[in-house]
């Protein structure tokens, strides 16, 4: 890690960040890139917009097969 970014996630979404890191990097010729997780797929991704829309690049399947929910560990182990 060389650098961490608070933002807003106000909206549920990681929006905020990625136009954070486009604004810092845009203009050093180099790719910026979106990590999603086992998850997560082109219908359930809120951040998709502002990824095609500022040419940020979408990766899919980031960390392999989903073992256990997030949500399902922030609410102790209980199903929704």
């Amino acid at each position: 890690v060389n650098q961490v970014l608070p933002f807003d996630d106000s909206d549920d979404t990681a929006s905020d960040l990625i136009k954070q890191v486009f604004d810092i990097y845009n203009g050093y010729n180099v790719n910026i890139y979106f990590a999603n997780g086992g998850d997560r797929g082109k219908g359930n991704v809120p951040e998709l917009d502002i990824c095609k829309d500022l040419d940020v690049v979408m990766l899919w399947g980031v960390g392999g097969g989903k073992i256990q929910s997030s949500s399902w560990l922030i609410n102790g182990g209980k199903d929704e």
